[in-house]
């Protein structure tokens, strides 16, 4: 599922500010329990080309903003660093108040309101800590030839991820060690996707947990940086988050009752109850994958 967030510029003449961005803790910091605490993980990466990180400007990213009830307001900019990252703020109520684009000159040119079920007030009381969730994005820059000028076209897109409390929560707790008394909440901002259960009508499958999601990816071979490029070739399936050996990931998982509802070179895996239109690929002693289109050739 994508969260409708991404975002095209062509770069002209704005006025904008300089993008800023709340001071982060040192792991050797120290307890405050008249402060509040909130931490994630907020990534930024260039998005995929012949360029590399190269197609990303040095400064372009991506920020969210909070902003509270007693007049003041977090910035929170994505870097490279993949580490936790933690903030101490006044305790008050916060909702996040706008998502914004930075450039490669580190300048706001865009401003977007945040979606709706985003947008919700939260109480950071004193003394506790609270996971605002793992947010990854990609970003790039490129320039077209032209007269009188070249332009320089940007693009960005972010997400978050789901099921990353534990990790960042356990990160926190052992590279922060004046922090590992916090009391910790879950209070991310972006809600949980609701988890359904995804398969044939009637067929007992097992949810779609991260681990499966992980485990099938290598066995349907599709992997795809963000869910704007999955959504774009997983016309029939669904575009399902994991986290790949490289970081944040999706795949396409297609199910199916024949090897006819699969794309050309695929087949229908029905390991336990082979036929004709459907056949056995592979299976594992804790799921047999049934309904699931794959290579014909098993893991890739």
């Amino acid at each position: 599922m994508r969260s409708g967030l991404s975002a095209h510029l062509v770069l002209v003449a704005l006025g904008a500010g300089c993008a800023l961005t709340a001071k982060s803790e040192r792991p050797d910091d120290r307890l405050d329990a008249s402060s509040s605490y909130v931490f994630g993980r907020f990534v930024i990466k260039a998005a995929p080309s012949a360029f590399g990180e190269n197609g990303r400007g040095p400064n372009q990213t991506v920020g969210i903003v909070l902003a509270c009830n007693d007049g003041a307001t977090y910035p929170l900019l994505f870097s490279t660093e993949r580490d936790v990252r933690v903030v101490k703020l006044k305790p008050a109520s916060c909702v996040m108040k706008e998502i914004q684009d930075v450039d490669d000159l580190g300048i706001v040119v865009g401003r977007r309101e945040p979606p709706a079920e985003w947008v919700h007030l939260n109480y950071f009381a004193p003394g506790h800590g609270y996971y605002l969730g793992d947010f990854f994005a990609v970003a790039s820059i490129r320039v077209i030839p032209g007269y009188p000028r070249a332009r320089r076209v940007m693009t960005w897109d972010m997400d978050p991820a789901d099921d990353g409390f534990e990790p960042a929560t356990g990160e926190l707790r052992q590279r922060f060690a004046g922090l590992g008394a916090l009391p910790i909440h879950d209070q991310r901002l972006a809600p949980r996707r609701p988890q359904r259960k995804r398969g044939l009508a009637g067929a007992d499958e097992p949810l779609m947990s991260p681990d499966r999601i992980a485990r099938l990816a290598g066995f349907v071979g599709s992997t795809y940086p963000t869910p704007a490029a999955c959504e774009a070739a997983c016309r029939t399936g669904d575009c399902l988050p994991y986290r790949a050996p490289s970081g944040p990931a999706m795949t396409c998982i297609v199910h199916c009752m024949t090897t006819r509802d699969c794309a050309d070179g695929m087949a229908c895996n029905c390991s336990r109850h082979p036929g004709a239109d459907c056949r056995s690929v592979a299976e594992t002693p804790d799921d047999a994958m049934e309904g699931i289109c794959m290579p014909p050739q098993g893991l890739k």
